[in-house]
Order: structure tokens, then sequence, then C-alpha cells
């Protein structure tokens, strides 16, 4: 049912990270400061050590075990970033769905925690961020259309020049020219993961 269901996708969208970590890394060597690939990745092996005991059976506090995992294993503005946004995703889930989260529910989740990371990062779309892929993604409808809007957002920072936000901010633009910056690159392919399961 619905809770094995969110278990796998909990555990695709990990395990892809973890695949993609040396593109992430090759990315962030050229954009950042070389750590973004590895940083999610043991964020991401955390959460696949923990699954077992996350309150599966609740959308929300499972968001907020998340948030709890990734706090404890990701280093540096990331880790933050990203227990914010699965904090407000929670909150945002708890109060739409009581029982069984729609699509709607989720993606409504999605933008509460991309809204959260935007507010407490200070960064905005068009900044070469993650912000670049996750907002997009959460005014979709379908996590097909989520995934693939991450994607294209993901791919567009790479046309982008100077950050405006984020460690690729001390980089010049024409340095950074070609590729995509890995935060973003990082919310398509977990996005991704997840639209292939749902």
């Amino acid at each position: 049912g619905d809770r094995r269901k969110l278990r796998d996708v909990i555990k695709a969208a990990a395990q892809a990270i973890v695949d993609k970590e040396p593109e992430l890394t090759a990315a962030d060597l050229i954009v950042g400061d070389g750590d973004c690939g590895l940083t999610l990745k043991q964020g991401a092996e955390r959460i696949l050590a923990d699954l077992d005991s996350y309150p599966i059976n609740s959308g929300a506090d499972t968001l907020v075990a998340l948030g709890t995992s990734v706090a404890q294993s990701m280093g540096g503005t990331s880790g933050v970033l990203y227990s914010l946004g699965f904090n407000a995703a929670a909150a945002a889930l708890n109060e739409r769905a009581s029982g069984d989260a729609s699509t709607e529910d989720w993606l409504a989740a999605l933008k509460a925690g991309g809204d959260a990371i935007s507010y407490y990062g200070g960064a905005k779309t068009g900044m070469r961020t993650m912000l670049d892929a996750l907002l997009p993604a959460a005014e979709t409808s379908s996590a097909k259309e989520a995934a693939e809007a991450a994607v294209k957002g993901a791919e567009a920072t790479a046309r982008m020049g100077k950050a405006g936000a984020g460690r690729s901010s001390y980089i010049k633009g024409e340095e950074m020219e070609g590729t995509a910056d890995p935060g973003a690159t990082a919310v398509g392919v977990w996005l991704s993961a997840i639209a292939e399961l749902v």
C-alpha cells in the first residue's frame, strides 16, 4: 500500500543521489568547493541507514525524520537548508492531509519546503542554486512534471552567469559557463527517481 510505496520512494531517491555522487562532485569542483556531491551522499546514506526507523505510516512524521537524518549527517549550509525544507514540508503536509496525502498535497509540501529554503537561505530562482530546480518543480501538477521541471531548471543553471548566492557566488561567471549547479542537478536526480515509482 501507500506506506510500502513511501518507503520505496525514499529508498530510490536516496540511492539515486548515492549513485550520482561522482557526477555531482565533478560539477562542484568547477562551480563550488568540491564537496556538494559528498555532502549529499552522506545525507542519502544516512537516510538509507535510518529508513527502517521512520514512522512511515505518517507522511508528515516521515518528512520530520528525514529532516533529522540530513541535519545529523550533512555538513555545512546544505544540511541545514535540506533540514529546514523537510520540516517546512512536514508542516504543510500536516495542515493539508490527515491520512493518505494526494499528489497535490505532496507538491504543496514541496513548495513549502522550497519557500522555506528560499527564505532562510536568502536565494531565489535565477541565482544558480537548488531552488532553480526545486521551485519550478513545485508549480507542476504531477510527479513526472515535477521531475521534468527540476531537470530543466537545473540544466538552465549552466547558462546562468555569476551565481547570486551560495558557494558559487565566489567564482567568476565565465569559469562556470556550461556547468549546471550540482545542488540543482541533485534535486532533478531525486525527483526523477521518485517520478519513476509514483
